[in-house]
């Protein structure tokens, strides 16, 4: 029996040497993924932050359009309300 007992701690103790080696080298992976999606991320985040850029451009010229027109408008309705009020007296 204790030769039974030797034989099965033996094994036990080399399962779980073998299973330390594979958590090691499983992390040693997992942390050569997450520098690839760090890299990843990185680069998604400069390529977004240039088409913000152009985003943050077309904001600025629709809003001085915007301003435009709101001038031309106004203008052109004030000149439609004198000449209706000089017609009128």
């Amino acid at each position: 029996m204790t030769d039974f007992n030797q034989v099965m701690l033996s094994v036990l103790l080399v399962l779980c040497c073998v299973l330390v080696v594979l958590l090691i080298v499983v992390a040693i992976k997992l942390l050569y993924t997450a520098d690839k999606v760090n890299i990843i991320l990185s680069d998604i985040q400069s390529k977004l932050q240039s088409v913000n850029n152009v985003f943050a451009l077309m904001d600025n010229v629709t809003n001085k359009f915007s301003t435009f027109n709101e001038i031309l408008f106004s203008r052109l309705i004030s000149l439609a309300e004198r000449i209706f009020k000089k017609r009128e007296e």
